[in-house]
């Protein structure tokens, strides 16, 4: 009767570890999804590192005589490695938000290092914990800056399946529950920040630091009212932009200077763009915008008289409700004098028109205009040049 009860208690503990696998890839597969339409950004180092980690935490706790709590551990490499993959494919993946991920991602091949030469399992599975930790740090990092960077149903299956997995410990002692309890804590600990739950209070700090816009109405008349940027593009209230278009033109055809933008951008982050700019502050003008924005983005001081400008355009996309005022500006073809700072601009490079044209036609997802957009924007420039 004993032995009947015992097998019926591990075979429950077996389903347990089976449903804890399950419900990880059902959070998964959203998740790749997410990467795919560019939704999310990962942080590289951190899923590169736990696809490693992870293993080696599997392989620890089978050595110790675990079974079932070993699926978690195995399934979650091959999610880890998909992800980190896929979202170096799709160029949504972020490397870096600090000098402190790499001393991090550092600490945890440190421990991969040392798990190599310890011959204990007690002493693997510590090793791996702290690794698994230091490479899991620069997520946390980055989704306490920008909790908008990660989608909430994969860190909500991640907690609900670390949970699963403490069910299915067969034995309560440190070397079958240190791993999972672990996981189940890291996991909450980011949906919490995901949810904002842990960020309260800081928002308050983040607000106050946070640019304000003026509000204009839809006759682009200035209302009196100001609001936060974030708000703004949450309740789709009318602001006004400015876009440059840096540009040269060399053997009768026209280069504009095109730039990726960065990861932690809110709109279109991680896409090819083929203008500069940003929004008007509260109780700045147009002019002083320009300067601004260009000083920021490339590090170049813009003669003011240099600026050609463009038309003012209306752009109803909900909830980005803005109008824009477009300019061009002649560059020079050497580049070098420029500076490119890592939170607006990843890389830049001289393209034709008709290679920027062919690019967005064959790969818009890649790119910010759409082609009707900048075909409209490049012909206004060449009906202006011809009119001079």
């Amino acid at each position: 009767m004993l032995c009947l009860f015992y097998n019926k208690y591990m075979e429950i503990k077996a389903i347990f570890g089976i449903l804890s696998s399950v419900v990880l890839i059902i959070g998964g597969v959203p998740y790749l999804i997410d990467i795919h339409k560019k939704k999310v950004h990962p942080h590289i180092l951190s899923w590169l590192g736990w696809s490693f980690i992870t293993a080696l935490g599997g392989s620890a706790m089978l050595a110790s005589g675990s079974q079932w709590v070993v699926a978690l551990l195995f399934a979650n490499t091959l999610l880890c490695f998909g992800i980190a993959g896929y979202s170096i494919v799709r160029k949504v993946g972020v490397w870096s938000t600090s000098i402190y991920d790499f001393l991090f991602f550092g600490l945890g091949i440190l421990g991969l290092i040392l798990w190599q030469v310890t011959g204990s399992p007690i002493i693997a599975l510590i090793l791996a914990i702290i690794a698994d930790l230091s490479f899991g740090l620069p997520t946390i990092l980055k989704t306490y800056k920008d909790p908008e960077s990660e989608t909430y149903f994969a860190w909500l299956a991640s907690t609900a399946s670390g949970l699963l997995s403490l069910f299915a410990i067969e034995n309560f002692n440190f070397s079958e529950v240190a791993y999972p309890a672990y996981l189940f804590t890291f996991d909450i600990i980011v949906l919490f920040l995901v949810l904002k739950v842990i960020r309260k209070k800081e928002n308050i700090v983040l607000n106050a630091m946070e640019e304000y816009l003026d509000i204009v109405d839809e006759n682009n008349n200035i209302t009196g009212e100001k609001k936060l940027r974030s708000l703004i593009h949450k309740d789709g209230s009318w602001h006004r932009t400015v876009h440059i278009y840096y540009f040269m033109k060399k053997n009768n055809d026209y280069y504009f200077l095109v730039h990726l933008r960065s990861k932690e951008k809110d709109l279109c982050p991680n896409m090819w763009d083929t203008r500069f700019g940003g929004h008007l502050k509260s109780g700045q003008d147009v002019k002083q915008t320009l300067i601004s924005e260009l000083e920021e983005e490339i590090g170049l001081r813009a003669d003011i008289n240099k600026f050609i400008p463009g038309p003012i355009l209306k752009r109803d996309d909900l909830p980005n409700n803005e109008f824009t005022y477009v300019y061009y500006y002649p560059g020079l073809e050497d580049i070098n004098n420029l500076k490119f700072f890592d939170n607006e601009v990843q890389e830049v490079k001289w393209l034709s028109a008709q290679d920027i044209a062919k690019g967005i036609k064959n790969n818009s997802n890649d790119w910010a205009p759409s082609l009707k957009g900048f075909e409209s924007i490049y012909k206004y420039l060449i009906d202006f040049q011809g009119s001079k």
